[in-house]
């Protein structure tokens, strides 16, 4: 990382000074060309280099609001357009990839950060965008883990595995669809989260029996 930050330190000065010599509009238009490129360049060459970064910054642009899949899982039908596989089934079930075996049943909880910590109880499912290895003291009190994004190999599912937690993760926009307070079964095995009941409505039963 060090030499990386170096290294673009020192290319962001040569941006500088191309720019100071009219031939760069921005400093930052030299990460648009290769290395014989950049050796041409400083050598004279005569290419029509700002035709070269206005190509490759509208490709870039392009490729940017490209959205792809986390995981594919028919190539032919991504290629045809009709990858038309959804996270989510009728009645609100959710489906995602096993990363560490187990049945569970218990409350949401959404962590998106730190400041989440201190609200996780003993028995609740944990729901976040990513499992982070540094959640590792909430998987002793977690009853399960649900992830929006991960797989089997990343760091914080091996941690996962290791605490015996039962988790779930590759569930895109979980984080959204869930809120606290839902009641829900995770069968870490099957990949699968069934909403069993609703916040509002365990709400909506508890205000009505303390009123009887």
């Amino acid at each position: 990382m060090y030499y990386s930050a170096a290294a673009r330190s020192l290319l962001l000065r040569l941006g500088e000074w191309l720019v100071e010599g009219g031939r760069l509009s921005l400093r930052e238009d030299i990460f648009y060309f290769k290395i014989e490129e950049r050796a041409d360049l400083l050598a004279g060459g005569s290419s029509d280099w700002r035709g070269v970064i206005q190509a490759r910054r509208a490709e870039r642009d392009r490729y940017a609001k490209t959205s792809v899949p986390d995981t594919i899982r028919d190539w032919k039908d991504v290629i045809r357009g009709t990858n038309a596989f959804s996270v989510v089934a009728p009645g609100g079930i959710f489906h995602g990839i096993p990363i560490s075996a187990g049945q569970v049943v218990g409350p949401v909880r959404i962590v998106r950060s730190m400041e989440d910590w201190s609200r996780v109880c003993r028995g609740d499912i944990l729901v976040v965008s990513v499992i982070d290895p540094g959640m590792a003291p909430l998987f002793g009190v977690a009853a399960g883990l649900v992830a929006e994004m991960g797989g089997t190999l990343s760091h914080g599912a091996i941690i996962a595995r290791e605490y015996g937690l039962p988790a779930v993760a590759n569930v895109p926009g979980i984080t959204t669809r869930l809120k606290e307070g839902d009641r829900i079964s995770l069968d870490a095995e099957r990949g699968e989260i069934v909403v069993q009941e609703r916040g509002a409505d365990l709400s909506a039963r508890s205000e009505a029996s303390s009123k009887s």
